[in-house]
């Protein structure tokens, strides 16, 4: 397997998105690759958390902010990747339809 292929798949497998193939999983994985959340300025905010897990994460060591910030960042990632889905489903429904269609366009080529 190409390793476009098994990293599209391994994309695939972990995300829950199903591409046709591995094509459309790479420009995905391309675009979104670059839109990391970039670190700033810290704003203290308010958040209701149960007192059992504080307490818990407080005996364990672990930095409360830092953990949420971390948890956060993959809950917008994953709300942005659902958005883009959305956005690109009659797109990406008419690349399948096409590519079950016609194939390939570059299986003449050999693999890297």
């Amino acid at each position: 397997m190409r390793l476009v292929a098994r990293k599209a798949a391994e994309f695939d497998e972990v995300h829950g998105i199903a591409f046709l193939d591995e094509h459309l999983s790479c420009a995905y994985l391309a675009r979104m690759k670059h839109e990391d959340i970039s670190a700033s300025r810290r704003r203290p905010v308010n958040v209701s958390l149960d007192t059992g897990i504080v307490d818990a994460a407080r005996k364990a060591g672990i930095n409360l902010s830092r953990v949420t910030e971390a948890a956060l960042r993959v809950a917008v990632k994953k709300a942005e990747e659902q958005r883009w889905r959305e956005e690109n489903r009659e797109s990406i429904a008419r690349f399948n339809a096409w590519y079950a269609e016609n194939g390939d366009p570059l299986a003449h080529l050999p693999a890297l």
